[in-house]
């Protein structure tokens, strides 16, 4: 019986004995998840948009066979880096990044795709003794999509190196106001906490202070990395006793040969996921921050699997199911190669608006009191405008933005607004989100 085999049977004997609920993290349908990172930041977004924005590349990933895509925020990192230049305004603030959060979340949707958003710092509160705009970030995004059960919350990211900041209170406190306030907010979305930096640390002695999880629906995330002069017995020794206690998911491992001294051979296997996968754990690999080719997914993880017998087959399911977007709003489904969305709210519900593409109506929502996503895909093109056409009873539209084909356009930038009230009329010329009267406000050409 080879080593991790000894490990695997240790592992059900340990839970078997002890009534633990230490597994890996599954998705609603029970299937391990197998997936990888899209970066999501202001240096690594073109005018169009990000490769998070952009549908065809999570259409790209299921098509490898993958069920998982870890999107990760990595502003507060550029916001800390003295090298990124220039500053100010390197990077989005977490407003700015908002918007292009929630076509992420609709392009998971409507692909069937599990999107686990990720707060991506490396070693903030190492480096600054403190948390950045982590509580703010989760303030602000986890009720917006408390209802959509593809989504994940991975809180923050390496965001220690040791031990012992970990238990301290400094960490401890801070990060159980995050937690507690996520909980109420979402409290049917599952949390991933800590993802480790490195199987060095005794992750079990650290999860052990923090009395007050839930692990109903928590998991512990860790990196399939050591000490670049660590004792690699040691490290797997740390792994074991984490994944004999508590649920857990490898939210970042790398490929050997890419230069990374942390990056090790663990258990003799060319490619670490095939430990992970005999380790039975839902995984998530990693690459450089501007690579957004897949090519180690491709070119490695998947041909290895294949060839060396791990492969999970038809497991992951494919193609787009027709969902919506964030947990609300409608989808407007149809064909074609424009993707319009749409973020509104009316100020009582019930007002309706309509989209109109060169003047034709493409598609009409009623609105909800709250901020929804509506969409619609279309082959319609030319000059777009949202139309408030059921003006009553005081009720007003409040468009947040519109984006085409990952492209957003904030509506308070448009210029073209006839029913927003101003110097005494509707349409009296203003910048604004908002329709107080029967009018439209356009957004330029699907173009």
């Amino acid at each position: 019986m080879n080593k991790l085999k000894r490990v695997l049977l240790l592992l059900v004997i340990t839970n078997l004995a002890y009534g633990l609920n230490a597994a890996t993290l599954t998705d609603k349908n029970g299937q391990v998840m197998r997936g990888t990172p899209m970066i999501l930041g202001k240096p690594y977004a073109k005018s169009s948009g990000t490769v998070t924005t952009n549908i065809e590349s999570w259409r790209k990933v299921k098509n490898l066979g993958f069920n998982t895509v870890r999107v990760a925020w990595v502003d507060p990192f550029v916001a800390w880096d003295p090298n990124w230049t220039p500053k100010p305004g390197a990077n989005w603030s977490v407003d700015e990044v908002i918007p292009y959060l929630d076509i992420a979340v609709a392009n998971a949707t409507k692909t069937g795709t599990n999107i686990i958003i990720n707060y991506h710092h490396v070693g903030e509160f190492q480096r600054t003794r403190g948390f950045g705009m982590m509580a703010e970030f989760w303030r602000k995004v986890a009720s917006r999509y408390k209802d959509n059960d593809l989504v994940y919350y991975e809180l923050n990211n390496e965001q220690a190196w040791n031990d012992a900041d970990y238990k301290s209170s400094a960490f401890m406190e801070p990060m159980r106001q995050v937690y507690q306030q996520v909980r109420r907010d979402a409290p049917q979305r599952h949390i991933i906490m800590f993802s480790f930096h490195s199987m060095a640390l005794n992750m079990k002695s650290i999860v052990d202070q923090y009395s007050w999880i839930d692990w109903s629906n928590t998991s512990v995330g860790f990196h399939f990395y050591g000490a670049p002069n660590g004792n690699m017995n040691q490290e797997i020794a740390h792994l074991n006793d984490l994944l004999n206690n508590y649920p857990t998911i490898c939210t970042e491992w790398d490929y050997l040969g890419e230069g990374h001294n942390y990056v090790k051979r663990y258990y003799g296997y060319d490619v670490n996921a095939q430990a992970l996968e005999e380790l039975q754990q839902s995984s998530i690999d990693w690459r450089g921050w501007g690579e957004s080719d897949l090519g180690n997914t491709r070119d490695k993880w998947v041909p290895d699997a294949k060839q060396k017998g791990y492969w999970w087959g038809g497991n992951n399911g494919g193609g787009d199911n027709g969902g919506g977007d964030n947990g609300g709003g409608d989808n407007g489904g149809g064909n074609g190669d424009n993707t319009v969305v749409v973020r509104a709210r009316g100020t009582s519900g019930g007002q309706s608006i309509t989209l109109r593409i060169n003047n034709q109506p493409v598609q009409t929502w009623s609105l909800s009191s709250s901020y929804q996503n509506y969409s619609v895909n279309t082959s319609s093109s030319g000059d777009m405008l949202i139309e408030y056409t059921n003006d009553q009873n005081g009720g007003d539209v409040q468009i947040d933005y519109l984006s085409i084909n990952g492209q957003v356009r904030q509506a308070e930038d448009q210029t073209y607004n006839t029913g927003a009230w101003a110097n005494g009329q509707c349409g009296g010329g203003t910048k604004t989100e908002w329709l107080h009267c029967n009018g439209g406000l356009g957004f330029g050409s699907t173009n």
